[in-house]
């Protein structure tokens, strides 16, 4: 029995939880990219008073132009209060968010309903969602500092600068190095 636990695939799966990834692509441009728990976000940016089941049950039966208007409502609040800050002192200005859109949050809204009606003592399967945007300051960028909104707490912060290299058939193999 040993033997066959051992002989099974490792099933990897991603981190649920809130993250934030920054990556340099220019001494000046950094792409911005969280993955969130967007249906936890929303509750606590749009009612954080009502339970996390009246909220649901509230929101996932909007007309779709209500939804679309808390949401725009929801979204400016979180782009106002994201803030990466340089050693300098500059503020790099956030542009170019790639938000969820509204069908999709309504989606969102009513599996979670769902799950509330048909199994409401089971923990929720955390639909993560991915929110991108561009950072950019007027001087090179060394160190950033993110301030983030309450909601969107406790986030992962993973920041890199990517290194590329051609490969080439008439050039000897890259050595990648980690």
């Amino acid at each position: 029995m040993l033997l066959a636990l051992l002989l099974l695939p490792g099933q990897a799966h991603e981190l649920q939880a809130n993250r934030l990834t920054l990556v340099m692509r220019e001494p000046n441009h950094v792409v911005v990219a969280f993955v969130l728990n967007y249906i936890e976000v929303l509750h606590r940016v749009l009612d954080p008073k009502a339970s996390q089941q009246s909220f649901v049950l509230r929101y996932s039966s909007m007309p779709m132009p209500a939804l679309q208007a808390e949401l725009v409502k929801a979204q400016a609040q979180l782009a106002a209060e994201t803030v990466l800050q340089s050693a300098n002192g500059e503020m790099a200005r956030l542009s170019a968010w790639a938000w969820p859109t509204a069908s999709r949050v309504q989606a969102l809204l009513q599996q979670r309903a769902m799950q509330l009606v048909v199994a409401p003592t089971d923990h929720p399967s955390d639909d993560l969602v991915e929110i991108h945007a561009d950072a950019v300051t007027t001087k090179p960028i060394e160190t950033l500092r993110p301030r983030l909104p309450l909601a969107m707490m406790p986030t992962l912060v993973v920041s890199y600068r990517p290194h590329q290299s051609w490969l080439a058939g008439d050039k000897p193999p890259v050595e990648i190095r980690f």
